[in-house]
């Protein structure tokens, strides 16, 4: 069954509270519009987990109270948008237009992402998971930089590169400054596609080996036996190229739950 959001009434909440007062964005504000763009959508436990569990002398926080005024405050001053989920009656928070200019105003520099106006219900429980994977990968060290699909997308030399359709749902870089594209398989796909994945991905590689800017292997983590079948199987005489692990959802979605 799909989730359902509702959008909360942002006018009423700012007229009932008569908001006058002007919200001054510090440079962690700015962090989390970008990353909510970026990761298309977040609940408070992601904020929290990213951006104010470890304090300031490196303690851990034991209360999400002040990511949660903090959120409230970016949301009533229209910097961020607040959806409710019908099924799991959860908060999750997208950019606005408001927050994604005022980031591109502040950071001129920065490659920005335009924000969602609504989250997808098709592939909610897969962007959320790749979501909360890529924090247990900064959290263990394991990785130092995240590019999510939504970034590729928008950026038309990568996008043009990897073809369309053919966009992974992240690149990271390892700790040994190693880029590699990250997809999360959760549901099966024809046996065809997987062996175009493979093709399309070992063309890649090739004909881009002396761009350092360009990855260097694919990490495939996959829900099924039949998935995980397939693309041993068509990766198998490139091994050097692919790693391709197997796991159980359910100890997954435990693994990394945030």
């Amino acid at each position: 069954m799909q989730t359902e959001f509702k959008i909360e009434n942002i006018n009423h909440v700012n007229q009932k509270q008569n908001l006058n007062h002007h919200l001054v964005l510090t440079e962690r504000d700015l962090e989390i519009i970008k990353f909510i763009c970026e990761m298309k959508f977040s609940s408070i436990d992601e904020i929290y987990f990213k951006f104010f569990k470890t304090l300031k002398n490196g303690s851990e926080s034991k209360s999400k109270w002040w990511a949660r005024e903090r959120l409230a405050d970016l949301v009533k001053n229209n910097y961020l948008t607040k959806l409710y989920s019908f099924s799991d009656r959860k908060a999750y928070y997208l950019g606005s237009v408001k927050g994604y200019l005022k980031t591109l105003k502040c950071c001129p520099s920065d490659f920005l992402v335009k924000p969602l106006i609504k989250i997808d219900h098709a592939t909610f429980d897969h962007d959320k998971l790749v979501l909360q994977i890529r924090l247990q990968y900064e959290e263990n060290k394991k990785i130092t930089d995240w590019v999510s699909d939504r970034k590729l997308q928008s950026m038309q030399g990568v996008h043009s590169l990897l073809g369309e359709g053919n966009t992974p749902d992240g690149i990271y870089t390892t700790a040994e400054n190693e880029k590699i594209a990250f997809e999360l398989e959760l549901s099966v796909k024809a046996k065809a596609r997987y062996e175009q994945k493979i093709r399309k991905y070992i063309s890649i590689i090739r004909d881009h080996k002396n761009n350092i800017e360009s990855f260097k292997k694919v990490h495939f983590v996959v829900g099924s036996d039949v998935a995980y079948k397939y693309l041993v199987q068509y990766s198998k005489l490139y091994k050097d190229f692919f790693m391709i692990e197997k796991i159980n959802i359910s100890d997954l979605k435990n693994e990394v739950a945030i």
